[in-house]
C-alpha cells in the first residue's frame, strides 16, 4: 500500500518520495 511517508510510521522510503507500508 502506498501512502505519504508521514502517514505510516513503519514504511520504506521509495524513489517516488512515497513510502511502502510493510
Amino acid at each position: 500500500v502506498y501512502a505519504p511517508n508521514y502517514s505510516i510510521p513503519q514504511t520504506r522510503a521509495s524513489s517516488d518520495g512515497l513510502a511502502i507500508d510493510i
